[in-house]
């Protein structure tokens, strides 16, 4: 499916992002990861990469996903934003 089916305007859950990014904007201490971007590159939203699957049933990361591409950039995402406790 594109990208734009769930976070365009009128997208499935333009509703709860846009209530997200408003909090985000309000509360210094609330941030937003944004991992449907990560998941739908080119805008569009594969369930498979290279034959592995990416997702684990209709609604759930495969292990290979999670592992390999949310992870590494949350880990960033944390780090970046001086989130994690060292």
């Amino acid at each position: 499916k594109p990208l734009s089916y769930f976070a365009s305007e009128k997208g499935e859950y333009s509703y709860i992002n846009q209530s997200l990014r408003k909090i985000e904007g309000e509360e210094k201490n609330i941030f937003l990861f944004d991992a449907l971007s990560l998941m739908c590159p080119d805008k569009v939203c594969n369930y498979k990469k290279k034959n592995t699957l990416l997702y684990f049933d209709e609604d759930h990361l495969s292990n290979h996903a999670a592992l390999n591409i949310i992870a590494p950039e949350m880990l960033y995402f944390l780090n970046k934003n001086n989130i994690l406790f060292r």
